[in-house]
């Protein structure tokens, strides 16, 4: 990850955090913070996604279940943001 990704993710957690201020008792820093590591989170997901991807394109030798279970696992670690 590269500084202006990290900037960029910091500017997204500050708006979303700014749209909820409206709610009672809110805390501006938690829901920013928060926010902030859910993004981080998720890029990072989908960058361990990929390399799973990559493992499936450059061994198009080895057989279907092999190639299959690395595409399960990009699957899987993508649906780890939705639990």
């Amino acid at each position: 990850m590269i500084s202006d990704q990290i900037i960029e993710f910091a500017q997204q957690a500050t708006r979303y955090a700014n749209d909820r201020t409206d709610a009672e008792g809110y805390n501006w820093d938690l829901i920013r913070d928060e926010h902030f590591a859910n993004l981080v989170a998720q890029y990072e997901r989908e960058q361990c996604a990929k390399l799973c991807e990559q493992q499936d394109e450059q061994n198009t030798q080895y057989r279907y279940d092999y190639r299959r279970g690395v595409l399960d696992c990009a699957d899987a670690i993508r649906q780890r943001g939705n639990q």
